[in-house]
């Protein structure tokens, strides 16, 4: 039995009353956060204390998510990256879903401008010399997707 299915059990064997109490408890303790990490790897990587962190896998592992995930909940100016411009599509259609709306979005710049402050920006690093249409804007997270 894993941790998941031992809450879920524990879960269930409360009554109703404390099912709803505990309900209410986590949606206003999660309020206004648009995004939560799947239990297991995205969660450690969510947790890690590492300046740098490298998170592979297969297609459908989470690693779009976690960072788009990320910059919407952990840091407040990011730069997320694909090889190039044109992949950029799936990272700004799973920000609108996360979020579910294109409020603050600028296409033409690629840069996403929150309620709460953060700046999300979203751009290709195709060549060697991509790496310069970066520099000068602080980044407190880089992701390479």
């Amino acid at each position: 039995m894993g941790l998941l299915d031992e809450i879920l059990a524990s879960y269930n064997a409360l009554d109703p009353a404390d099912q709803e109490a505990m309900a209410r408890d986590v949606m206003e303790a999660t309020a206004g956060r648009p995004w939560f990490p799947n239990p297991g790897p995205q969660s450690t990587a969510v947790e890690t204390e590492a300046d740098q962190l490298f998170y592979g896998g297969e297609a459908g592992g989470g690693k779009s998510d976690l960072i788009c995930g990320l910059a919407l909940t952990e840091h407040k100016n990011s730069l997320l990256l694909r090889r190039t411009n044109a992949d950029t599509l799936g990272l700004e259609e799973r920000i609108a879903e996360i979020v579910g709306n294109r409020d603050g979005f600028n296409g033409q710049k690629k840069i996403w401008r929150r309620p709460d402050g953060r700046m999300v920006e979203i751009g290709g690093c195709q060549w060697e010399n991509d790496k310069q249409k970066y520099k000068g804007r602080p980044h407190d997270l880089i992701g390479f997707d």
